[in-house]
């Protein structure tokens, strides 16, 4: 006879209740058969609040990781128990004490000798630190992207939204536009008035392109007083028209400085770009539109094939 048989499983017992994770065993009727001390330290149901009832949500209270109640939906363990397939799921289990407690759990079948279907072996792990790291992760990702002045997309934003548009353009046949945009004789407003107010001309500008914007177009700060809007599915007239539109919108805006109101311009290079042009070809043309653009006196629009006569 074994040592482990002389103690009658004991040895089992004290292995299973060392482990942090938590398991729980059913039997076929869902009647709860064995729950370890790491299930009670995950759960705060010690196994004399659960042993003997029926596992599911009257015993405990669930919600997906999205927040959504499952009052009713089947447990992964109901649906192993009906197919003995081994399911995963990740969720949220409300602890004992009030709180959500965010678990993977997992079910596998437990088979006799025969392979006979005799109940349901259930563990579950804390991912709570795993969910605030991906969310830390998500919040500096963003923060990452975007400018913290503006409110608006950078040029990290910027450059990772074209390649994207450039592919899906590619990828559907269609052209693409894009503006890039500068601020006339920033330096000046900047030298003039102070930084500060150089700050305001550029939020008031990007206010005002934002809500210029259509529904899948995307705008970023491209740097200083730069910026750049990517415009999908959208012809040469249609760009010009539209470009036209935000420079006459911009040079409307007046822009508060103390008992004095400021007014400013933007010069745009514009280019609606064919699927033969890659990313940097489409920047390059709408660069050398914008530079003409200041060459010819700023305030204004230039498409780049214009540029490129």
């Amino acid at each position: 006879m074994s040592f482990v048989e002389e103690n009658d499983n004991s040895l089992y017992k004290a292995i299973l209740d060392s482990l942090f994770v938590g398991i729980c065993i059913v039997d076929r009727r869902e009647t709860i058969l064995y729950w370890n001390t790491g299930a009670s330290r995950l759960t705060g149901f010690c196994d004399g609040d659960v042993l003997g009832k029926e596992h599911g949500a009257q015993l405990i209270a669930r919600k997906d990781l999205r927040g959504a109640p499952q009052p009713n939906g089947p447990w992964p363990l109901s649906e192993t128990l009906a197919d003995s397939v081994t399911r995963t799921e990740k969720l949220f289990l409300l602890h004992k004490a009030g709180h959500w407690v965010a678990l993977q759990v997992i079910a596998q079948a437990l088979q006799d000798e025969t392979g006979e279907m005799i109940g349901v072996l259930e563990t579950f792990y804390n991912i709570g630190p795993e969910l605030t790291a991906n969310a830390e992760v998500e919040r500096l990702k963003q923060l990452s992207m975007k400018c913290p002045l503006l409110g608006i997309g950078n040029r990290r934003y910027g450059e990772l939204m074209l390649h994207v548009k450039f592919e899906e353009a590619r990828r559907v046949g269609l052209k693409l536009g894009l503006l890039y945009m500068d601020v006339d004789h920033f330096k000046q407003i900047n030298d003039a008035h102070g930084h500060e107010a150089g700050d305001q001309v550029l939020r008031t500008l990007a206010d005002t392109l934002a809500i210029s914007m259509r529904a899948g177009d995307v705008l970023a700060r491209w740097g200083g007083e730069e910026f750049v809007a990517i415009l999908p599915d959208i012809s040469q007239e249609q760009l010009e028209q539209f470009a036209e539109r935000i420079r006459q919108r911009v040079a409307a805006c007046t822009i508060p400085l103390g008992e004095h109101n400021l007014s400013v311009t933007i010069s745009i290079g514009a280019i609606v770009a064919e699927l033969g042009h890659s990313v940097e070809d489409a920047l390059l043309l709408a660069d050398s539109a914008l530079y003409q653009c200041k060459a010819q006196g700023r305030n204004r629009v230039i498409m780049a094939e214009a540029a490129t006569d």
